[in-house]
């Protein structure tokens, strides 16, 4: 009994650690042309004899996402509008894989259940948003506000590309004063082009 108490204490503590400096759930639109797949994870209130905190990582399309995901966490990923399979596994053991036809403009909720254990044992499946957001306004997002934000927006001609919105809007910010060197005069327009060919063609 004591060490059941003591091992509740434990979890309780770390995953108080975890979500501290996390950003709490917002709702938020899918991005133009895209749905919004939203990711969560609940437990359960059965606790066995074990301090070992689950943690999930993510797989769209087969490709490995960045990092991991606890319970009362969530991740989001903006998608576009076509077939893709999302899989999850626990501790790196069990995989279960929830196959989707998004649609532009559409959020979805898929929720993990995580049980308490030492034997992998979870849930996962895809929710109602009303019965989502009951749940999921208790996480918090998993990754630090400091880290870099990455949309993962899934290509027709490639299984997945993973895009920084960060160096994008860096990228679009580049163009556009060239653009404006080229309204005022200062660059001609094959100049224009070069310089925005290479921006675009920069890692």
């Amino acid at each position: 009994m004591k060490k059941a108490f003591s091992s509740l204490v434990i979890l309780f503590t770390s995953l108080l650690i975890i979500s501290c400096s996390k950003t709490p759930f917002k709702i938020e639109s899918p991005a133009t042309n895209s749905a919004l797949v939203y990711i969560y994870v609940m437990s359960d209130s059965s606790i066995n004899d074990t301090d070992r905190i689950p943690y999930y990582e993510i797989k769209i399309n087969g490709k490995n996402m960045e990092g991991k995901i606890y319970p009362y966490e969530y991740l989001k990923y903006n998608l576009n509008a076509d077939h893709v399979q999302i899989s999850v596994a626990r501790n790196d053991i069990e995989k279960k894989d929830i196959n989707l036809k998004l649609e532009r403009g559409n959020r979805y909720y898929l929720r993990i259940i995580s049980y308490s254990d030492e034997f992998g044992k979870y849930k996962f499946e895809q929710v109602l948003e009303y019965e989502a957001l009951k749940e999921i306004k208790d996480t918090k997002y998993a990754k630090y506000e400091d880290s870099n934000m990455l949309d993962i927006l899934v290509d027709d001609k490639k299984d997945t590309k993973t895009i920084s919105t960060q160096k994008n809007s860096s990228k679009i910010q580049k163009i556009k004063d060239a653009h404006k060197l080229k309204e005022d005069g200062i660059i001609t327009d094959q100049e224009f082009q070069k310089l925005k060919a290479e921006i675009l063609d920069a890692n």
